[in-house]
């Protein structure tokens, strides 16, 4: 997947002038949530988005009007909420914005590279900027990477937040790692989905003859038995992680799902018809599982969709690992009530001067 941050990496081996604006807190309804990003250069470059389009175009005449005019530090803009009516007409939802303005000069280029790379890799990272305020002209912005198994980072928190009122810290997370035991054509269609979704792909396969990379241009592809494999890798799988069991080989499933069990795996899953899973059910308590072991694995795999092919039986499993990290249903949105995303969380800009 090209992801924006890939093209921001090839933004910064330009000398273009550019303005990066990222959306550092929401209320109400809004299309992006906390840590959206657009980059506007000089020479006419737009990479990103913040709202899906509502306010794109004030937010581009805002970095524009930045990049005549060129700032030392960031500035922080609310968007909605009354506070300018050329802006607020575009916010439909009803919702407003918090948005970061930030000139990128050449010192800051460097630990811009890096976050995009860290984000780009999967592995955790902080680029901290200064807000404008009273005082000397900050220096450089700058980017800390970590490990990606550490607990250094907070990865509970909000992606983007404000300290000590002048500064702000834009959080890169390790990617979501989704494990498929079983190398066959709907292990490559959920891989191709999920590689889409920027997640973290392994397919993992004792069979030599279709593990094979050229059958999973997606994925990392790992041969060997997936219960030895969760063995030595289940500790550092986390709630943002998933295991899905594809495979429907006797000597693979139980054991497979009996290791993602001892893990903290946010998502258990496991493909099979009601009579399969019947079966399966029995074997697991035969191995051990109890009550509380079954109610974590989630089969037959996937929403009901009415899916058929691979192509869309990976999207019923995606949907529902989706559905599952939210805490949602999974059903029809117009047979709901409440917000129709979660909530976002960010900082909180009361007494932070608008800027700009």
């Amino acid at each position: 997947m090209r992801s924006v941050y890939t093209r921001l990496c090839e933004w910064l081996d330009t000398e273009s002038p550019g303005v990066l604006a990222r959306l550092v807190d929401a209320a109400g309804s809004t299309p992006r949530e906390v840590g959206a990003l657009m980059l506007v250069s000089a020479d006419g470059t737009v990479i990103g988005s913040l709202s899906g389009g509502c306010v794109e175009s004030a937010v581009v005449d805002r970095a524009r009007a930045l990049l005549d005019r060129p700032t030392p530090t960031a500035v922080l803009v609310e968007l909605g909420a009354g506070s300018d009516p050329d802006l607020d007409a575009g916010l439909l939802c009803g919702g407003s914005m918090t948005v970061l303005f930030q000139t990128i000069t050449p010192r800051d280029r460097p630990a811009l590279r890096r976050f995009c790379e860290a984000q780009i890799d999967g592995v955790p990272a902080v680029f901290a900027t200064r807000v404008a305020g009273d005082g000397d002209a900050p220096g450089p912005a700058a980017c800390l990477t970590v490990d990606p198994d550490t607990d250094a980072i907070d990865t509970a928190g909000p992606a983007i937040r404000l300290v000590d009122s002048d500064l702000v810290l834009h959080t890169s997370r390790r990617k979501p790692r989704l494990l498929v035991a079983g190398a066959d054509d709907f292990a490559d269609a959920l891989g191709r989905t999920a590689d889409g979704l920027d997640w973290r792909v392994v397919v993992v396969d004792p069979r030599a003859a279709l593990a094979t990379d050229d059958r999973f241009p997606a994925a990392r592809v790992v041969v060997a038995w997936p219960d030895r494999h969760l063995a030595q890798i289940g500790g550092s799988l986390g709630p943002a992680d998933a295991v899905c069991v594809l495979s429907h080989d006797r000597r693979i499933d139980v054991p497979t799902l009996i290791a993602a069990l001892r893990t903290d795996v946010g998502y258990i899953g496991a493909m099979g018809s009601r009579a399969t899973h019947e079966d399966r059910v029995r074997r697991l308590c035969e191995a051990g599982a109890d009550g509380a072991d079954l109610a974590r694995i989630h089969s037959p795999i996937g929403l009901d969709i009415g899916a058929a092919t691979p192509e869309e039986t990976a999207i019923a499993i995606v949907a529902e690992i989706v559905s599952v990290r939210a805490g949602r249903s999974g059903g029809p949105l117009r047979e709901g009530r409440g917000p129709i995303r979660a909530s976002h969380s960010g900082i909180v800009c009361d007494g932070i001067p608008a800027g700009g």
